[in-house]
C-alpha cells in the first residue's frame, strides 16, 4: 500500500515510517499539511495518515 505520512515530529514520523515500511508499505512523508497537499498533486497515495491538526494550514 502507498502511505504518505504527514507529521511535523520528526522522531515520531520516522518512527512511524520504519514501522510501516517493515510492515511492507511504501512510505512518502510530508512534514506539515501544506507539503502534503504539494505531494498529493504530484503523487496518488491509498491512504494518508495524519493527526487532525496541521500547522500551516488555515481550518475552514
Amino acid at each position: 500500500m502507498k502511505v504518505l505520512l504527514v507529521e511535523d515530529n520528526q522522531q515520531i514520523m520516522e518512527t512511524l515510517a520504519d514501522f510501516l515500511e517493515f510492515r511492507g508499505h511504501q512510505v512518502d512523508c510530508a512534514y506539515h499539511g501544506e507539503a502534503a497537499l504539494v505531494t498529493l498533486q504530484q503523487q496518488r497515495f491509498d491512504i494518508i495518515v495524519m493527526d487532525i491538526m496541521k500547522f500551516l494550514l488555515k481550518p475552514v
